[in-house]
């Protein structure tokens, strides 16, 4: 008697592996085995292993198409452990890249068209087609955007990746009967990520919407009630479908929150023009939902993102005010999965698509200039390669430049070159004789390579100081060190911060002592001026794309309490939405030196909360901070700050203020509290 392994045997032996490319291939046959292992560590990890081998950083390979139907009888057989998670792979599959998908909404029927036709063509006729898709662009900076593209891009290779895609998505496909079979399996597991599979195969609405409407009808766990409405909803896309709406709106009211919020996301997507009081409930949900959940496999379970992408894709006639809905999520102090909110943010904003190449920010309507300068100003929206793609695509300068580009930051001089040429070096004095080497190292701290960068900064800090005390040439210096502070494209940012710094507070433990920022020397005094002059450009670095200048610019602004007018709603807005520990710890200590004894019922309200953090740098300088802020410190904040002192043995380097001698300001709070 044959068994079924014996079965599985048979079929692997018969597929030449080698053939299809990748080396990593030889162990897709063992793995596809090792799924069926009776060891769940060894099903789980073989799980991992194999879709990272059938998808590759999103993107379908040669032997995707290949492995479907392995995985198909895996989800059939009811015998087998942990068919969910062949369910999962299978929608790696099909969808690969869910951000690109939600950026597209391709259509599979015109994609497949597409494939047909270009397999008829010659390499040649296909170079032909792109030189005239690049010629078609009606400015010269988009035909160089497109010839770029097409010189990174062989045109055989893209048509085989789009071949590969279609085989891959249509082998997933054709598996659609039994993958409604598995609606009907015992496991919830095994229901709620086969409906989720479900959601992607428009194209067969008419079988798989009935079986999601019977699954959200007469399922009894809700998680497998709520990914069936999100999936009814994606694959009943703009379908209309009344039947559907109706048994969407049944959920809408359901006590269970991700059931609710998945019936609105449902019910934004299948009517071609939702009614107001679903657009308004989108937005509810893209402005409250602060969390994730675990088993909802829509963008890593992000339903907040999910309903942005909804709102995104409705009509500027059923959401006139889809811009400000989405930029309300920015509001909630939580981590942000930047790509797929920033590709709804330039969908609302730019409905008509990309703005003309070459376009200024002062050219751009109300609602995309807000849109742009939220991107700019957030810390959470990274500026990596993929950031600088999709701004591209919409004719925008990269994240880290946009600040610059609409006008949010302003550098100090104009020209650079012509403004070091006017300073007379030789008659300006530093530590150890004539700064005539000044000029130099101002320029080589913004060279590319980064051991001369470095050198020159520490060169720099060499030669300002005459021991603890600022030479003649620090506040010479220091608008320079703001023009790097503020000039996106130079490394190392940080280290002007840092610099800035040590010119206005050379002495931070005396300062701590007086809290006063008079000195009786005369340097000292100017170079603190200049420094103070230079705020808005710290500003500035409080929304920069790297966590060290956001860290160090706070270090700096801690010491302008005359400032903080302007320096308060800053660190205010910015320290909920700070991504990073280490520079949310620094803004914090920051807004306490601000606001000494002003008692700002603002910063104690933002503070609040972190004070009760299981991270010690935050906890830690919350409760610095609010020991500052006070100007009535109860017996709880003393025994708290007395907590930080029992606690804080080693310096926390990252704090930067007083060398994060964590006990040693604490020290300095208790001492200046009021009695």
């Amino acid at each position: 008697m044959v068994s079924a392994m014996d079965d599985l045997r048979a079929g692997l032996a018969a597929i030449d592996w080698v053939s299809l490319e990748r080396r990593d291939d030889p162990k897709i046959p063992v793995l596809l085995q090792a799924i069926r292992s009776a060891d769940p560590a060894v099903r789980r990890s073989s799980y991992d292993r194999l879709a990272g081998l059938v998808v590759h950083q999103g993107h379908t390979v040669p032997v995707s198409p290949v492995v479907v139907p392995f995985l198909v009888d895996v989800v059939m057989d009811e015998a087998l452990p942990d068919r969910f998670a062949a369910c999962q792979v299978l929608q790696m599959i099909a969808v690969g890249d869910q951000e690109r998908w939600f950026e597209e909404w391709p259509d599979q029927a015109v994609e497949r068209l597409e494939v047909a036709r270009q397999a008829q063509l010659t390499r040649a006729e296909r170079e032909q087609e792109m030189q005239a898709w690049v010629d078609a662009s009606p400015t010269e900076e988009g035909r160089h955007e497109r010839a770029f593209e097409m010189e990174l891009f062989d045109v055989d290779a893209t048509f085989a990746d789009l071949r590969t895609y279609m085989e891959a998505y249509d082998a997933v496909r054709a598996a659609v009967p039994s993958v409604l079979a598995a609606l009907r399996s015992e496991e919830s597991a095994v229901r709620l990520y086969a409906a989720a599979l479900l959601a992607w195969f428009a194209e067969d609405q008419d079988v798989i919407v009935p079986a999601l409407r019977s699954l959200i009808e007469g399922d009894r766990d809700p998680e497998v009630v709520a990914v069936a409405c999100a999936a009814a909803g994606l694959c009943g896309r703009h379908s209309d479908d009344p039947a559907l709406l109706s048994t969407l709106s049944r959920q809408r009211d359901s006590t269970h929150p991700l059931v609710r919020w998945s019936a609105v996301i449902a019910l934004g997507l299948v009517p071609t023009h939702p009614d107001p009081a679903t657009v308004e409930d989108l937005h509810r949900c893209v402005a409250e939902v602060d969390w994730t959940a675990g088993n909802w496999p829509f963008l890593d379970g992000d339903v907040a993102a999910l309903a942005s992408v909804v709102i995104a894709d409705l009509s500027p006639g059923d959401d006139p005010d889809s811009v400000p809905a989405l930029l309300r999520r920015l509001e909630i102090p939580q981590d942000l999965d930047d790509v797929p909110f920033v590709q709804a943010l330039l969908a609302a904003a730019f409905p008509d698509g990309p703005a003309p190449a070459g376009t200024a920010f002062t050219d751009l309507t109300a609602a995309q200039q807000d849109a742009v300068a939220a991107i700019a100003t957030d810390a959470r929206i990274g500026d990596g390669a993929m950031m600088t793609m999709l701004l591209g695509r919409y004719h925008l300068p990269s994240a880290a430049e946009l600040p610059g580009w609409s006008g949010l930051v302003t550098r100090p001089f104009a020209d650079l070159d012509a403004a070091l040429a006017a300073v007379p070096w030789s008659a300006v004095r530093h530590a150890y004789g004539p700064a005539v080497e000044t000029s130099g190292l101002l320029r080589a701290i913004r060279a590319k390579d980064e051991p001369t960068r470095r050198g020159a900064y520490d060169e720099l800090a060499r030669l300002m100081f005459d021991g603890p005390r600022p030479s003649q040439v620090c506040p010479v210096v220091v608008p320079f060190l703001a023009d790097v502070v503020v000039s996106a494209g130079v490394a190392d940012r940080h280290l002007a911060c840092r610099l800035l710094r040590m010119i206005a507070v050379p002495d931070q433990p005396r300062r701590l002592r007086t809290w006063a920022p008079a000195s009786d020397d005369r340097h000292e005094r100017e170079s603190y001026e200049a420094v103070r002059a230079v705020v808005p450009s710290l500003l500035s670095g409080l929304i920069a794309k790297d966590t060290a200048t956001r860290q160090y610019a706070a270090s700096v602004l801690a010491w302008f309490p005359q400032q903080s007018e302007s320096i308060l709603p800053a660190l205010v807005l910015r320290y909920p939405r700070e991504p990073q520990v280490e520079a949310a710890a620094v803004m914090a200590l920051a807004m306490g030196f601000c606001a000494r004894r002003s008692g700002d019922p603002t910063v104690i309200r933002v503070l609040t909360p972190s004070r009760d953090i299981p991270i010690p740098a935050i906890r830690w300088s919350a409760v610095i901070a609010l020991g500052l802020v006070s100007d009535r410190p109860d017996g709880d904040l003393a025994e708290r700050l007395r907590q930080v002192q029992s606690e804080a043995h080693e310096p926390e380097r990252d704090l930067l203020l007083l060398d994060g001698d964590v006990a040693g300001l604490t020290a300095a709070v208790v001492a200046d509290l009021p009695t």
